[in-house]
């Protein structure tokens, strides 16, 4: 790298080319599978909803779970959307 006195994480100018190493990335095809409503489960699944603490934050494997109670869900898909599409 050029030295300027400082440290430079990209340098402007390189004289030698470094070849990257490329890996390719196997996606499996998705399992298609029949799927049935089950409406005294999904009614189960709404009141759950509806008694839930405001908002129950769980860590999982791959990062956090937010468990939010239907009116708090609303107000923040409401809030997420607002501030998405609004261009101020």
């Amino acid at each position: 790298m050029e030295g300027n006195g400082k440290k430079q994480i990209f340098p402007v100018s390189s004289s030698k080319q470094e070849e990257v190493g490329r890996t390719s990335l196997h996606i499996d095809q998705p399992e298609i599978r029949d799927f049935k409503i089950n409406p005294e489960k999904s009614l189960q699944n709404l009141k759950d909803g509806a008694d839930r603490s405001d908002i129950v934050i769980e860590k999982t494997g791959g990062g956090l779970t937010l468990k939010l109670n239907t009116g708090v869900y609303q107000l923040v898909k409401s809030a997420a959307h607002h501030y998405y599409t609004c261009e101020s």
